[in-house]
């Protein structure tokens, strides 16, 4: 959050105070928990993204990670069981060892800026 400047101490002069720094580290990003899990080398389709690391739209966060973070990833069209078991087709993502690097060094970044080290 920033610095937070107490009141002065009791019996001290006016320039004795103090600063706290908030170290608690802000929760991860939909993108940053997306990135992570694929970085590790697993794949996702939108029904395990819900349940795994809570995105609702998957197909967009993976659109976001291509085109704005410049990182590729792989995809291939499968059917699971849908509503009521029906069949429905989904996109499976992935990423290579190539691509899990640079997912890796995104997340450490995005860790870094929420002060999560």
């Amino acid at each position: 959050m920033g610095d937070f400047k107490t009141a002065t101490a009791k019996g001290g002069s006016s320039k004795a105070t103090r600063s706290i720094i908030n170290t608690t580290p802000k929760d991860p990003t939909k993108l940053e928990r997306v990135l992570t899990y694929l970085a590790t080398g697993r794949s996702l389709h939108r029904f395990e993204a819900e349940r795994e690391v809570n995105d609702h739209c998957l197909h967009s966060t993976m659109s976001t990670i291509k085109h704005e973070m410049g990182i590729p990833y792989q995809k291939l069209t499968t059917v699971v069981p849908g509503w009521h078991g029906h069949p429905t087709r989904v996109a499976r993502y992935w990423f290579d060892e190539k691509a899990q690097v640079k997912a890796w060094e995104r997340v450490c970044t995005m860790r870094k800026q929420r002060g999560a080290n």
